[in-house]
């Protein structure tokens, strides 16, 4: 009878056992499906921003929900800038929003649009965005590449900012202006409009982007020639004084080097960012050689990761993004945004507060027109 009772025992205890191994399996299949698994999204967004509203925080929430549901992890966006000159602004993008990049690469003027094209007509779509000028946007609207949508955040944006047909608005403005060699030149000696820079003594001694039509360069020439400051002979004295067609990124480098004494229309965020790396560069603010111009965004149609996309380009027009740009030289477009530090109000330049719509671009057609017949500065 002993026995017996022992035998009983013991089967007891190995059932009670292959029970607890049963929930145990059972918990864990049960959890691994449950919504706090790292393959669902997570309830909220990541770094809270104490600066956005409630509005504009729960649009962003939204459309960040919609995004992970969807499985996106990243907005491609094609961009003219150097991408590392805006890594804060994508790093801070990942903090707010974990699981999904803001991905800009480079690429501008034509092969911004032959590479689109190419993706609409293979159907193999990178690109979600697309930062640019007026005339680039412009075009892209034309050709019916790009996508309206208009942000829950921008609030108060003046509608000069806004794109015909809301395709593209402009989160910031770049400003262009001197970048000199201080121990060369100072800047009391610098010329101080398009008139003194045809003096033979610049000659092969300074330095300009090529001119395309609606650069910063052809701003300040279209703008100086409405102003009667500019005649053929001058256009073609400033093409022949001066080292045009290398990029900013080759000219400013050969400014520090001593190899030129200053450079003109140069981006204002690169010069200081070159100074920062120490480089023997000063800025000089020229009222009538720097002008600015706005950086607009839009959604490409069919965009790949289309809930990413729109996110990227709501939070630009957040209080956290306007201030990194600005910590990064570039002018917010929002009403409250900082200016970037040591540079002027928007005011001080050649195009003070002009804004940039149909009228900008039949002066620069113009003066495109004006260029070529005086076989001026070659595009």
């Amino acid at each position: 009878m002993r026995v017996l009772y022992r035998f009983y025992l013991l089967q007891k205890s190995m059932m009670n056992s292959l029970l607890r191994l049963l929930s145990l399996t059972l918990f864990l299949l049960l959890n691994a499906c449950s919504p706090t698994s790292d393959n669902t999204p997570p309830a909220a967004s990541g770094t809270s921003d104490l600066s956005e509203n409630a509005a504009d925080r729960a649009a962003l929430d939204h459309l960040y929900q919609s995004a992970r549901q969807a499985g996106e992890i990243e907005a491609v966006a094609y961009i003219g800038s150097v991408p590392e000159e805006l890594q804060p602004l994508m790093d801070a993008f990942g903090r707010r929003f974990p699981g999904i990049r803001l991905n800009l690469q480079r690429m501008m003027g034509d092969k911004l649009h032959i590479r689109i094209d190419a993706e609409f007509h293979s159907g193999r779509r990178a690109a979600d965005l697309v930062f640019g000028g007026l005339t680039d946007l412009s075009t892209l609207t034309a050709s019916q590449r790009l996508e309206s949508y208009t942000p829950d955040t921008l609030g108060a944006l003046d509608k000069q900012y806004y794109g015909p047909g809301n395709y593209f608005h402009a989160p910031f403005k770049k400003g262009f202006a001197v970048a000199y060699n201080p121990t060369l030149i100072k800047k009391s000696e610098l010329p101080a409009s398009v008139a003194e820079l045809v003096d033979p003594k610049w000659k092969d001694r300074f330095g300009f982007p090529s001119l395309a039509r609606f650069g910063p360069g052809d701003l300040v020439l279209a703008l100086s020639q409405q102003h009667g400051e500019l005649s053929a002979a001058q256009l073609r004295a400033i093409s022949n004084n001066g080292l045009h067609g290398p990029p900013t990124s080759e000219l400013i480098p050969a400014v520090a080097q001593g190899r030129l004494l200053f450079t003109v229309w140069s981006g204002a965020a690169a010069i200081v960012g070159q100074q920062v790396q120490g480089a023997n560069l000063d800025i000089a603010f020229l009222p009538k050689l720097g002008v600015h111009l706005n950086t607009g965004v839009a959604l490409l149609k069919g965009a790949p990761h289309p809930h990413a996309a729109k996110l990227a380009k709501s939070w630009l027009f957040t209080p956290q993004a306007q201030k990194i740009l600005a910590d990064l030289n570039f002018y917010g477009t929002m009403p409250d945004a900082p200016l970037p530090q040591g540079f002027p109000p928007l005011s001080a330049y050649l195009n003070g507060n002009q804004p940039e719509d149909a009228r900008l671009i039949k002066l620069l057609e113009d003066f495109d027109a004006y260029k070529i017949a005086t076989s001026g500065a070659r595009r």
